[in-house]
């Protein structure tokens, strides 16, 4: 994959999950303060904060992969990392 198509997997899926009708359960994190340096320098990473989640950490990576062929780079009990590779 090119970068310019990757980025702009990148923004639909990080678009997809802000709208998203379970967005309740899951969100976006973009702010500054929450991410490390590398993250915010890098469109490709997406990280989602899963704190209300009804499902487990570990299901939602398996749902990521089997339903969207998204891998998850990262998981914690309170976000999942997605790292957009080339």
């Amino acid at each position: 994959m090119r970068i310019d198509e990757s980025l702009r997997l990148a923004d639909a899926l990080r678009c997809q999950f802000q709208t998203d009708a379970k967005s309740d359960r899951y969100r976006v994190i973009e702010s500054n303060s929450i991410l490390d340096n590398y993250t915010i320098v890098d469109p490709l990473k997406i990280v989602l904060d899963i704190t209300t989640a009804t499902k487990s950490p570990d299901y939602l990576r398996r749902h990521l992969l089997e339903k969207y062929g998204i891998y998850v780079k990262q998981i914690s009990e309170k976000s999942i990392l997605i790292d957009i590779v080339e």
